[in-house]
């Protein structure tokens, strides 16, 4: 059975506490609305109802205790796919660190120059200082 078939379902029972067969004119709308919340943009469930009225024909095959769950589960599958991509915002907006990675800001360059620069002021500063103390002994 396909996974989303299987998370529609699961949602159902969740909400309702209901089990449906897969071949369920209401387990078949929620399916269907699964496409839509996820091309949806806003995720407005008066847009994606008109969506599922319009195109889906298993709607038309909903008696009113399935048109009484519609609105609660579907609820809950944008709710869910939401959660699910301020997850997937929230991932990759903390980029991993990457040493490949050829793009670098200007600060972290500009650091980088400055440590280099730090680094030979300090072995100049050292072979100076070894250079003076070898000459004041008399070496």
């Amino acid at each position: 059975m396909d996974s989303n078939i299987q998370n529609v379902l699961d949602d159902i029972y969740t909400v309702t506490k209901h089990r449906l067969d897969p071949n369920d004119p209401l387990v078949k709308v929620l399916y269907f609305s699964l496409s839509l919340i996820q091309d949806e943009h806003q995720y407005i469930f008066t847009d994606i109802l008109k969506a599922i009225e319009k195109d889906c024909p298993e709607y038309a095959q909903l008696d009113n205790e399935r048109l009484s769950m519609l609105p609660d589960v579907l609820h809950m599958q944008i709710e869910k796919f939401n959660r699910n991509s301020e997850k997937f915002v929230e991932y990759s907006q903390k980029k991993p660190t990457n040493d490949l990675d050829l793009e670098e800001s200007p600060e972290s360059i500009t650091l980088k120059i400055f440590k280099f620069g730090y680094a030979v002021f300090l072995i100049i500063l050292i072979y100076f200082a070894i250079y003076t103390f070898f000459k004041f002994i008399g070496v």
